[in-house]
């Protein structure tokens, strides 16, 4: 979106909820000529925006016209990043119970190989 597009859904945002370019420019705490010159000019800070968001109670994604808004795709990502977290843990619970398995081999293979040795003898 535009700047342009911004400051134009600013403006029907304003005149929707019937606020008079005077008392938004006293709501923002900036001089009439100074917020005129805005909606006429269409200089826009971060700062600026954000306190404008503030005073028409509009989120700064809307006025932005983006789409999903921050906190559903905060949220999303936090579900999915505990899913991530679930697998990963499952994986190192594997991981843990193949290395386990192993050493009880690895010492199965140990005792096995003096028994072997042992049988062999007699055999002998």
């Amino acid at each position: 979106m535009t700047s342009t597009n911004v400051i134009n859904k600013i403006i029907a945002i304003r005149k929707q909820k019937r606020i008079s370019m005077y008392a938004m420019a006293e709501l923002l705490g900036v001089s009439q000529s100074s917020y005129f010159a805005f909606e006429k000019k269409g200089t826009l800070s971060i700062d600026r925006l954000y306190e404008i968001s503030k005073v028409l109670e509009i989120p700064i994604y809307e006025l932005l016209g983006l789409g999903l808004p921050p906190s559903d795709e905060i949220n999303r990502l936090r579900e999915e990043n505990k899913l991530l977290k679930q697998s990963l843990n499952t994986i190192n619970y594997l991981i843990q119970d193949l290395e386990d398995i192993e050493t009880i081999n690895e010492s199965r293979n140990e005792e096995r190989i003096p028994l072997r040795n042992y049988l062999g003898h007699l055999v002998e």
